[in-house]
């Protein structure tokens, strides 16, 4: 592990654990499901399928948890919500899946919200996409759980008779989540194994075309994956969204809760009790106003006031002639205030080049 600066162990620690948790999300979303991970190993303990949500996730780790609800299976069995411990799977395999359903209920949450999708609609992709992980279990491999989740929203929109293009997706996906353009353009296919399978189904399909590298693999953008891979397998599935005069759709499965992040102060100097902590619209402003400004959100006069009440204390002050005089404390030729901003700007920058 790389060290930081002794006198920073705050910022040291907040550092090392955004890293510890960026590397959790990469084996959670690609590198567990690599064709030779032990992962498939462990799915063998399990009749080869990934668990369903509700049965790793305890219900108050669930929305609105019902007595029962749709088992993700083609002819939509109803399944009693008491599942028996004994029928459980491995721990190990039971921490994994909840982690992928806590971590991609939360892109989701993400995703809908940009795209202006509903809570209802947000159920349906849901439903589609963990029974994709479920039933369609072999999708996975060497491939990304983004690629099917952004499918299941393609696909559940589609059938929903929603118009959203799939640039759309995956445009808002890049912002949202900061994803890897590889992601949605470079896609395995196929192994040249016979995995991709014709279908008749094109009301559903995407029109863009797909390229490929040559070799054995067949690998292409997300949409060719869609055209050739992932629409022959949940056609049947999703189809069962579409609404139909007379028919009820679906119940949608449990959808995890979402997390309280917690509230990282961090601390800008060893010398000083001076932090900075994210926003939290919740927490009551004190008895008096006080200055706020919003990276990215306050207007260019907001940020003008700022530097202009920080020049308060970073330049001398011409006293009013109707004033009374207060003598301040000095440090070397500056206020006390000016040398505690200037040690401030100094440790960060000591941070900075290190």
């Amino acid at each position: 592990m790389a060290s930081q600066a002794p006198g920073h162990p705050e910022r040291r620690d907040i550092k090392l654990s955004e890293r510890l948790e960026a590397f959790l999300r990469q084996i959670v979303e690609s590198l567990a499901w690599t064709s030779n991970s032990p992962l498939w190993e462990e799915l063998q303990t399990n009749e080869g399928r990934l668990p369903p949500c509700q049965q790793v996730m305890p219900s108050t780790l669930l929305e609105e948890p019902q007595q029962n609800y749709v088992y993700p299976e083609v002819n939509m069995v109803l399944v009693d919500h008491s599942y028996s411990i004994q029928r459980n799977p491995s721990s190990s395999l039971q921490l994994f899946t909840c982690k992928v359903y806590t971590l991609m209920g939360e892109h989701l949450r993400e995703l809908c919200r940009a795209l202006q999708l509903s809570d209802e609609l947000r159920g349906k992709i849901w439903t589609c996409f963990e029974h994709s992980l479920v039933h369609c279990t072999d999708l996975m491999v060497d491939r990304h759980l983004h690629q099917l989740l952004l499918c299941s929203i393609y696909i559940i929109a589609k059938v929903s008779s929603v118009e959203i293009l799939f640039k759309n997706i995956t445009s808002c996906y890049s912002s949202c989540l900061a994803a890897d353009m590889n992601v949605w353009k470079n896609v395995l296919i196929s192994r040249g194994d016979g995995e991709n399978q014709s279908h008749g189904n094109h009301s559903l399909t995407p029109t863009t075309p797909s390229s490929h590298h040559p070799g054995k693999e067949l690998r292409g953008n997300l949409i060719g994956f869609y055209n050739q891979v992932y629409l022959a397998r949940m056609s049947p599935f999703a189809m069962q969204f579409k609404p139909i005069a007379g028919m009820e759709t679906p119940v949608s499965s449990p959808y995890p809760r979402q997390r309280k992040k917690a509230s990282h102060r961090q601390r800008l100097s060893s010398k000083y009790s001076i932090y900075i902590s994210p926003y939290n619209r919740a927490t009551p402003s004190p008895g008096s106003p006080i200055f706020s400004y919003t990276t990215n959100s306050s207007s260019r006069e907001r940020l003008k006031e700022l530097n202009n009440l920080l020049r308060r204390y970073t330049q001398p002050r011409e006293e009013d002639e109707d004033e009374p005089l207060v003598r301040r404390p000095r440090w070397g030729g500056r206020s006390l205030h000016q040398q505690q901003l200037r040690d401030v700007e100094n440790d960060r920058l000591a941070a900075a080049q290190k």
